[in-house]
Order: structure tokens, then sequence, then C-alpha cells
């Protein structure tokens, strides 16, 4: 016959220990759920402030994930009638930017959304460099003129974006400011202001969205732009100069 069992009789300071490591064990559950709330989110939001002036490549990484998906070039070209351009070039396969069907002087133009556009399926993407804007010259010593429907002076516009995570379609947006002054020759200056992507594999996102229950904000992004590039390796939005190409 089995003898009934008897409680063990516990210390104050074991309760105290006990009762602290209970108190840390929920601190720390608590602290999981709010570190896993942005993986559930729909939208990641980056804001920016990164000037584009002739001879600047931007390097444009989406989901922050280290590859590069679209790459913004402000080039200067001398040996041509189109002296200065800004383009946006898929860098990865199957990547693809929204663009017009028809047009009489370039083939491939970038579509200047307005915000409350939807980027999804069903939209004319092209996987190959996009003009926005590009200057050129009117005959014989005539003066520069600059070509570029919707961003020839575009305030907070939007490139529509599609892009491939681990094979998996998501669309995107990036926000821009352009001004193409004209002179003798055309010059052409712009401001990317943020962007953001949809993690929801094959959903749409809707062009200028950054607040609400279903958006995250890419933290401290703003302090790593206020410092320059040079201050994190990891900057996501890399910016350097190019000259000569």
């Amino acid at each position: 016959m089995k003898r009934p069992r008897q409680s063990a009789h516990l210390s104050e300071s074991v309760h105290q220990r006990l009762s602290m490591y209970a108190l840390a064990a929920t601190a720390a559950g608590v602290g999981a759920l709010s570190l896993a709330s942005p993986a559930g989110a729909e939208i990641v939001y980056t804001p920016a402030k990164v000037s584009i002036n002739t001879g600047t490549r931007i390097l444009l990484d989406l989901n922050h994930d280290g590859m590069v998906d679209f790459t913004l070039k402000d080039s200067l070209h001398t040996n041509t009638g189109y002296p200065n351009s800004l383009t946006v070039t898929p860098a990865q396969q199957g990547n693809a930017v929204w663009e017009s069907k028809t047009s009489q002087v370039i083939p491939w133009r970038a579509v200047a959304l307005l915000p409350g556009s939807r980027v999804g399926a069903n939209k004319y993407f092209h996987t190959a460099r996009n003009f926005m804007v590009f200057g050129y010259t009117s005959g014989r010593g005539g003066r520069g003129q600059c070509h570029g429907r919707g961003w020839k002076h575009a305030v907070n516009k939007y490139l529509g974006l599609k892009f491939s995570i681990q094979g998996e379609t998501h669309y995107g947006w990036a926000r821009l400011s352009v001004r193409c002054k004209v002179l003798q020759k055309t010059t052409i200056t712009g401001t990317l202001t943020g962007y953001a992507y949809e993690t929801v594999a094959n959903k749409a996102i809707i062009t200028g969205k950054t607040k609400g229950p279903d958006v995250v904000v890419e933290p401290s992004t703003l302090g790593h732009l206020a410092q320059g590039a040079a201050a994190n390796s990891n900057w996501r939005v890399k910016h350097r100069a190019i000259t000569g190409k």
C-alpha cells in the first residue's frame, strides 16, 4: 500500500525565486509577441530623403534582404542627343516596372502613378530599363528640352514595382519628386522620399499607404539617412556617385 504523497514545503526565498522566474517568463513571452508582430504586418514602409543628381545611382533594396531590387540612375551622356536621363532598371531577373504601353519617342517609359493607385496583377510591367525623364536638344544650336510624361515636374509621384522574394511575386512602390531644369542643356534632379512593399505574395499594394494597422515603418532608417550611407554598411538605400558612366 502506497503512502499518501506529502506536500513539499518551500522556503520563502524559494517562493520568491519562483515568482521572479514566472514574471520573467511572462515578460519574455510578451516581448516575443511584440517582436513577432511586424512579421505579421502586410506592408513595410521605409521613409527616405535621398537626393538624385547628375551622375548619381541609387540601389534600392525594397525588402531589406541585402539584395538590390531596382537601380535608379541619373545619367549624363556626352556623345548623344540625349545629354541627361533618369531611369529605373530592375536589378534581378523577373523584377519589373509598371510602364506605359505606348510611346512615340521612347519605347519603355515608367508610369508616374498618383497616390491611391493599385499596384498588382493585370498591370503592364516591363523587365528592362525604363525611362522616367530624359533631356534632349532640338536642332542645331537649339535649346535643351525635357520629355517625361508625368515625371517632368513630378511632386510625390510613384513608381509601381514588381519583384520576387524566394520565388514568389510581391508588389511595391517608390515615391519620388523630380525636376527638369531647361537651359542650354537640361539638368534632371530629384528626391527619393520613401518606398514600401507588400509582404503577402501576389497581393496588391496601394501607393502612398504608410499608416494603419497593417503598416510597419522600418526602424532607424531616418537616422541612417541623416548620418549618411557610411554610418552603416547595411544601409538599406545605398547611394553612391558614379562619373563617366
